[in-house]
């Protein structure tokens, strides 16, 4: 008799899980689609979207705008420091 209990959970296991997983996933929409290649940001898009920049130049216009601000702001001091003039 004990192996026929074992047999029934092994079943109802095997038919219940499944059947749950469907009836969870079946209301699912799908991920949503981000425009362009993945990993763009807002500004890629519009640099792609305006210049059709390649990622390279893409990551320059970046770097060259916002490289000195996020320097700044990763030092964790609170108000940046003046960049210009040099010392």
């Amino acid at each position: 008799m004990g192996m026929v209990w074992a047999w029934a959970l092994i079943v109802a296991i095997a038919v219940s899980l499944p059947s749950a997983a469907w009836w969870l996933s079946r209301n699912l929409k799908p991920p949503r689609r981000q425009v362009g290649p993945p990993g763009f940001g807002h500004i890629d898009r519009w640099l792609f979207g305006h210049y059709q920049l390649g990622a390279l130049e893409r990551w320059r216009v970046e770097e060259a705008v916002f490289g000195d601000v996020r320097r700044l702001s990763e030092t964790g001091c609170g108000r940046p420091r003046a960049v210009w003039p040099p010392n």
